[in-house]
């Protein structure tokens, strides 16, 4: 067994540094924590890197979301622009049918925006509550939804 002399412990230190500070600067870059991926760099080297350059950037991550919200938004509107066409008495918020899940995940409804009214101020609902109407994709908490919790307040 050969024994680890003190040159090859300095190697290793200034490649550790050199892979360090390159990993580093990459995860600056990339708008990652560059002190964490320095010494993960210092302790991994070149895998630390090569993992660093397989990590998308923070920016491309938040893209991805603000388009995946978009997205989803489009397609809300576009599912509400085809009930107008299919039913265009229940496009306003006044004439639809709305249902909540109550505390005890029990759906309640159909109820009309008045009763919805009269839920939210007897405390019934509030900004956690699940709410769903025709034309929705999904089940939405109040807070999701801008337009109704305007109009409940």
């Amino acid at each position: 067994m050969t024994q680890l002399t003190p040159r090859d412990f300095l190697i290793a230190l200034v490649m550790g540094l050199i892979w360090g500070t390159a990993c580093m600067f990459f995860a600056k870059k990339k708008g990652r924590d560059p002190r964490g991926w320095f010494i993960l760099g210092l302790l991994f080297s070149f895998f630390a890197f090569v993992a660093l350059l397989l990590v998308p950037s923070q920016k491309a991550m938040q893209l991805a979301a603000d388009a995946k919200a978009v997205k989803e938004k489009e397609l809300e509107a576009e599912q509400l622009k085809l009930q107008e066409i299919s039913n265009p008495m229940a496009t306003t918020l006044e004439k639809r049918e709305w249902y909540y899940l109550n505390n005890d995940h029990t759906q309640v409804g159909p109820i009309d925006l008045d009763a919805l009214k009269k839920e939210k101020s007897g405390g019934k609902i509030h900004t956690k509550t699940y709410l769903w109407s025709e034309g929705m994709l999904d089940w939405k908490v109040l807070e999701e939804l801008n337009y109704l919790k305007t109009e409940l307040e």
